[in-house]
Formats: structure tokens, C-alpha cells, sequence
């Protein structure tokens, strides 16, 4: 399936090689971590660290807790003996919902090599535990194998923007958006329960690319939305602010104008898109009227 992505004026800046930067080999005391994540009552990261890099990343306090002085986006430790560990954790561990990963990537670089997060996969399917996986790679699709095997398995592919300028900007050591997109492609067809993650839902390109990708959904089969909203702005603005101003300088504008406005107007353009093409989008941030979240469940 062709999927075309709307360009936007300018030159395009050099790509980045993916995942460019250092990785460290470590052994970790605990793989299983209980979570405050609505949905999830642990979360498991077989890294520290993201070679994403992408800009608006709320989980650059791990720098500081990891004891990194590297920029983020720049390091990945990969926790080598994280599926001998979760072995042991689980032996205590009831029937549970397990969410990879909450403030790393499973599927960034390191892991075509060191092969943790397909390790872990393979110490959970034959146990009664729920898995939600999220992550930006096609590296993902090479444990369809392993997906197939689980009672209860979600993939959640993020797509921020599927502009390629506004995504090499933003999230510069990513794969590519339309490896993403083929990639839940390939996840539907194989019958796993797939779905996209738009966060941060930033004003303008979340709305300026919700309709294509929404008509592209709609024809691989995917049927879920989730749209989460930019919790972290304030300290992130020094970075994100000024990757806008080079992509999509309305959307800067409008960010340094009235924050408190965009998530309300992002929300209701990207339901209403949605509810067109008849998929299910779940806003995972408060709404105007009291509503912790809006579901829409399409047709």
C-alpha cells in the first residue's frame, strides 16, 4: 500500500544516521518495575537510554538517574542479563499487564544485535501475562513469530508526525516514518492487535497529518488511535520550540501563544478525523466538561 506524506516548504536537513551513539553493556538487579501507567501494573525497560534522540522525550531524567553526562538521544545501555532476571522476578509474579517499555525504546538499534527485548518475549508468551508493547521501530515485525504466540499482545507504533523534515527535526534518530507505517502494516495482516500512538500531539502537525494517515489506517486494517498531549512542554520548549520554528513555524507560534488551547483544538480535529474513517481514538488527557478522556469508537 502507497502512502504519501504531505511535504512541507524548505529544504530538507541532512537525515541522521539512525541510532547513532554509544552503547554500554550492564547487568541490572530488577528487569520488572510496578507501574503507574493506566493499564499497565509493570513495565519492563531492557535499555537505558533512547538512540531516538527524538526531541520532546519526557524521559531525559533518566540521564541524571543513570548517571550519564552524555546529551540525551546520545547513549544506550543495554541490560544484558535482563531475561535471567525477569525469569527469577516472575517466579513471584501473578498473572499481570506488562508494558514495554516506559522510558526507553525495546526496538531502538541495540537490539538487532543484543536481542533483549525478543528474549523477554520469549520468557513471557507461554505465561498468562498481558503484554503492551510500544516503540518507533519496524524491528518489531521480526517477533511477529513470538506475537503470534501470546493469549493477550498489543503493538503500539508512535507516530508524532509522518512528515519526513518535520520527523527529522523532531525525532532525528527514529526510523523513518514510512518504515513505521509499513511496518503496522505488516503487524494487521499478521492479526496482531496494532494500533498508533500520536504523542506528543503537537498543534498543527498532529492536525496537519491526521487525515492521511488516518485514510491509510483505515485501509491496512489498524483500528485504534490513542492521542496523548505535550505534559512536559515547559521543560522542554528550549529544545522543541526552536525544531518547530525550522519545520512548521505556526505550530511554534501558536505553542509560545496559548498552550493551554492546543491540546482542546488538536483533540477535536484528529476524534473528528478519526470517527470519519471509522477508527477508534481514545484521548488520554483531560478534555474541556471534566473528562479525564474521549473515546470515540469509529463508525
Amino acid at each position: 500500500m502507497e502512502y504519501r506524506t504531505p511535504q512541507l516548504k524548505g529544504p530538507s536537513p541532512a537525515p541522521s544516521a539512525e541510532g547513532a551513539g554509544a552503547v554500554r553493556e550492564i547487568v541490572c538487579r530488577s528487569i520488572l518495575s510496578p507501574s503507574r501507567i493506566p493499564g499497565a501494573d509493570y513495565s519492563i525497560n531492557p535499555y537505558i537510554g533512547c538512540l531516538h534522540a527524538c526531541v520532546y522525550c519526557y524521559a531525559r531524567y533518566m540521564r541524571r538517574w543513570s548517571g550519564h553526562e552524555e546529551p540525551w538521544g546520545t547513549f544506550a545501555d543495554a541490560k544484558i542479563n535482563a531475561v535471567r532476571v525477569l525469569v527469577r522476578q516472575l517466579r513471584r509474579t501473578r498473572p499481570s499487564r506488562i508494558y514495554l517499555s516506559s522510558v526507553t525504546d525495546p526496538y531502538q538499534p541495540p537490539e538487532r544485535r543484543y536481542r533483549i527485548t525478543r528474549g523477554i518475549l520469549e520468557t513471557l508468551a507461554p505465561l498468562p501475562h498481558s503484554v503492551g508493547i510500544q516503540t518507533k521501530s519496524a524491528l518489531v515485525t521480526r517477533d511477529i513469530d513470538l506475537l503470534r504466540a501470546f493469549r493477550d499482545v498489543s503493538v503500539t507504533v508512535t507516530i508524532t508526525t509522518n512528515d519526513p523534515r518535520a520527523a527529522a527535526l523532531l525525532e532525528p534518530g527514529a526510523p523513518p516514518v514510512a518504515e513505521r507505517l509499513r511496518a503496522l502494516e505488516t503487524l494487521a495482516a499478521a492479526g496482531i492487535d496494532t494500533a498508533v500512538f500520536i504523542a506528543p500531539a503537537i498543534p498543527l502537525v498532529a492536525e496537519r497529518g491526521i487525515a492521511p494517515l488516518a485514510r491509510f489506517l483505515a485501509a491496512a486494517g489498524v483500528r485504534r488511535v490513542l492521542l496523548d498531549d505535550l505534559h512536559y512542554l515547559p521543560r522542554l520548549a528550549g529544545r522543541l520550540i526552536p525544531a518547530l520554528r525550522a519545520c512548521v513555524p505556526e505550530a511554534a507560534q501558536r505553542l509560545c501563544r496559548r498552550v493551554e488551547d492546543c491540546p482542546q483544538q488538536t483533540a477535536r480535529i484528529v476524534l473528528e478525523c478519526c470517527r470519519a474513517h471509522g477508527i477508534r481514538c481514545d484521548v488520554l488527557f483531560p478534555l474541556r466538561g471534566g473528562s479525564r478522556s474521549a473515546r470515540n469508537d469509529g463508525g
